[in-house]
């Protein structure tokens, strides 16, 4: 456990006993972590800390402090994009990124082959991902499940491994449209088989603090879906126009980040947890969907109803308040369907595990 998690309330408690077990969760205020996603994977490659201005390691150290403002940290490299000839390793699967990382006092594991499990996930504060791993259906609404529960994900687009970029953009849109994020259907950037340093235009801070260039192949657009969105933003912006430019002319958006969490129980995402969100989990009850505000691993069901209910009255502009009525009952069959047969006792939180977060402290 990192320092930058909040110390307080267990974001779930779950008592399994005898041939029955019921999740009572006692969730904070706001649960979902961030993502970050960047245009191309050259960006955080090996050449990228070997080129003259050193991009690699501001963008590394900005990375890290997004994810982990306090050293500490425990990140995930999972990539199956393999090294090109002559430049070595690219994303997240690079030497240099690895020891940067490490040397900032963080933990880095470099694991292709996890188990992508929300309970694997959960060891971590960031899983950091570069290729085709991670874009299956069920590794997707894995990671959803992730960020909505405080963990961080960074995605690095530009890979190739697809085939064409409309391919690649596709391919991550159900966990990157989730966040408000996407990629371009397009490849842009120097000559094939180049790799260029793109001077950064734009700083809009957070993820990018300090970052004044990066390495640039064939890469694609990182943007954000609404700009009125305020829980995203476009983070950097390059000047491609010694390359030729790119689908938005010469200045690109290159990095964009969600950044403001969901408040757990929020699931119509209206910044207050009142009746409507019950009304909201009562027509979704049942369906494998991911609602806003939804921390709770697997579809909607009791679990759900439970975050809703401890959060019930908490608004973003006022923070824990009094409901104005009580809050709804469900009916005796949901509340049967909230229990689950199995053997043995296991508390989750602040005793067995403690990755599962109240809140971040740098939100």
């Amino acid at each position: 456990m990192t320092s930058s998690w909040t110390k307080g309330l267990p974001f779930s408690t779950a008592i399994l006993f005898g041939a029955a077990a019921i999740t009572l969760v006692t969730c904070g205020r706001c649960c979902a972590g961030k993502v970050v996603l960047m245009g191309d994977d050259w960006a955080l490659s090996d050449f990228a800390f070997d080129s003259e201005s050193g991009a690699g390691y501001d963008l590394t150290e900005s990375i890290a402090t997004f994810f982990s403002p306090n050293v500490g940290g425990e990140f995930l490299a999972i990539s199956d994009a393999p090294p090109v000839i002559p430049f070595g390793r690219r994303g997240v699967s690079g030497i240099e990124v690895a020891d940067a990382m490490r040397a900032l006092g963080h933990s880095w594991t470099a694991d292709p082959e996890v188990e992508f499990t929300l309970a694997n996930l959960l060891h971590y504060d960031a899983v950091f991902l570069t290729g085709t791993l991670g874009t299956t259906p069920a590794a997707s609404e894995v990671l959803t499940q992730y960020v909505m529960a405080g963990g961080g994900v960074l995605v690095m687009g530009g890979s190739g491994e697809f085939g064409a970029a409309m391919d690649e953009a596709q391919a991550w849109a159900p966990f990157l449209g989730q966040f408000g994020l996407y990629l371009g259907d397009a490849w842009f950037g120097g000559s094939q088989g180049s790799i260029d340093e793109i001077a950064i235009d734009t700083f809009e801070g957070g993820a990018a603090e300090a970052v004044e260039a990066i390495s640039w192949s064939q890469g694609q657009l990182a943007s954000v879906a609404d700009e009125a969105n305020p829980r995203t933003r476009v983070a950097l912006r390059g000047d491609f126009s010694a390359v030729g430019g790119g689908p938005q002319g010469q200045i690109n958006d290159v990095m964009a980040v969600y950044h403001r969490p969901f408040i757990a129980g929020d699931f119509n995402d209206d910044s207050v947890v009142d009746a409507a969100d019950y009304t909201v989990w009562r027509d979704a009850h049942g369906h494998a969907v991911v609602l806003p505000g939804d921390p709770t691993a697997g579809g909607v069901d009791q679990a759900d109803y439970l975050v809703w209910r401890a959060n019930y009255g908490f608004s973003e502009q006022y923070g824990p308040g009094t409901a104005a009525s009580p809050s709804p009952e469900p009916s005796a069959f949901l509340c049967i369907a909230g229990l689950t047969f199995s053997w043995g006792v296991l508390v989750r939180g602040g005793i067995a595990d403690t990755r599962y977060p109240v809140s971040k402290s740098s939100i």
